[in-house]
């Protein structure tokens, strides 16, 4: 009985280590498969942001604006910071290249104690000086006269808040992603047709309702303004931002972000390090919940006699003034590192 009892015990020890073999062997290859391919992702990431790279662009004014404490430099992993949007039309009917007009433009501030953002869209039309150029004109003609640079100065000297960071993404890069992440769901107020990427009018159709809109379709979304008009518009666009947040975080397919890498690779420009984007990326999926909210700015509709009635959007002295205060709050800037708005308008 002890010899039969014996040669169970060792019978279910060689079924149980076959059964630990053949169950243990995938799984390291799934592990050893996933962890390589993480390692190839972040090698991507990082090749996309290299300081050689077509899709990584210093400021000519340097790492740290002078809207900051001279001599200062920002740690996105421990310092509040901010992120300036910018969407251009790049696309082949126009033929524009890095000097296009901004389509949208969307300032966030990143609270990292709270782990909260801020977002204020700025309209196109908005009348603003360009520091860079001289003169006041529309904010979404910096970028056309001189490029980011021209961009971030212009929403510095507007809000008197340092912008640290940007990034410019055109069309192409938007839709890709958008796809990339299998869509994003959005609520529309109203069933509409708005032009595609490359300026076919009526060509998309959006029906009123919650959707899964694709790439194309989440575009359209985000730069409708005829229905209504840019203020609705900018919430468009920080919905589907939000969206993509979301999505992005939320992400269960790895697979997936080997696909938006690309997309942001040949379509994106922006002074981010491979570092700040790690940091950012703890910001977003460690901790508390994130936290986003949004600023509205107000304002009156202005038609310049004095260029044939041509159109601005004016911000009114006390929003602006109300938005600055917010954004620098967020940042939990000294008052001695700024001036006030009145002083910079």
């Amino acid at each position: 009985m002890c010899k039969i009892k014996g040669e169970t015990i060792l019978i279910n020890k060689i079924i149980l280590k076959k059964i630990l073999l053949w169950t243990l062997i995938p799984l390291a290859v799934v592990v050893i498969s996933a962890s390589s391919y993480a390692l190839y992702l972040t090698q991507k990431v990082a090749d996309v942001l290299d300081e050689g790279s077509d899709s990584r662009v210093e400021l000519n004014r340097g790492e740290t604006s002078s809207k900051r404490k001279p001599n200062s430099v920002v740690d996105p992993t421990k310092d509040n910071i901010s992120i300036l949007f910018l969407g251009i039309d790049t696309s082949n009917a126009k033929g524009r290249g890095g000097k296009a007009r901004t389509d949208a433009m969307l300032l966030a501030t990143f609270n990292e104690k709270d782990k909260s953002i801020q977002m204020l869209s700025i309209p196109r039309d908005t009348y603003v000086y360009l520091p860079t150029m001289g003169y006041s004109d529309r904010i979404s003609h910096a970028h056309a006269y001189d490029g980011v640079d021209g961009a971030v100065a212009a929403v510095e000297e507007m809000l008197n808040v340092p912008v640290d960071y940007f990034v410019r993404l055109n069309f192409y890069g938007f839709i890709e992603i958008v796809d990339a992440l299998g869509g994003v769901e959005v609520y529309v107020p109203f069933t509409f047709r708005e032009q595609d990427s490359n300026d076919n009018k009526g060509a998309i159709l959006l029906e009123k309702g919650n959707q899964l809109l694709d790439g194309e379709h989440a575009l359209a979304f985000a730069r409708m303004r005829k229905y209504d008009n840019d203020f609705k518009r900018g919430d468009r666009q920080q919905e589907v931002l939000k969206a993509i947040i979301n999505k992005t975080v939320s992400l269960k397919s790895i697979t997936k972000y080997s696909t938006i890498i690309d997309a942001v690779g040949k379509n994106m420009v922006t002074n981010l390090s491979f570092k700040d984007v790690v940091s950012l990326h703890d910001y977003f999926t460690k901790g508390s919940k994130l936290s986003m909210n949004s600023i509205k700015l107000t304002g009156t509709d202005w038609y310049n006699t004095a260029e044939s009635g041509k159109y601005y959007f004016q911000v009114n002295d006390s929003s602006l003034e109300e938005a600055s205060k917010a954004l620098r709050l967020h940042l939990e800037l000294d008052e001695e590192e700024t001036s006030s708005v009145a002083d910079n308008n």
